[in-house]
């Protein structure tokens, strides 16, 4: 149960768009129709400036870490199941 449990969280933990979430907050810009489209780190820095770009490089980082460390933490560090959630994370 402890598996299952550690992936869904991993899953959860990759679904939050944080790129698209500080730059709404922040700007009320929608990060989604500029420069590239994309959600990510460098769209963020290009668009929405260097303060947001790192924030979100740090916060995408930390969430695949944080998903690793969890599913260690779970499964007694088996590495079959830290993998499966550094995949369902998005790593």
């Amino acid at each position: 149960m402890k598996p299952a449990i550690a992936l869904l969280i991993a899953y959860l933990l990759g679904g939050i768009p944080f790129g698209y979430v500080l730059v709404r907050m922040t700007t009320g810009k929608d990060v989604r129709s500029m420069g590239s489209g994309n959600i990510g780190a460098t769209n963020v820095l290009r668009t929405a400036g260097r303060g947001l770009g790192v924030l979100t490089l740090v916060l995408d980082i930390f969430k695949g870490y944080a998903a690793v460390w969890l599913a260690a933490g779970l499964t007694s560090s088996d590495p079959v199941w830290v993998s499966a959630a550094a995949v369902a994370v998005g790593l």
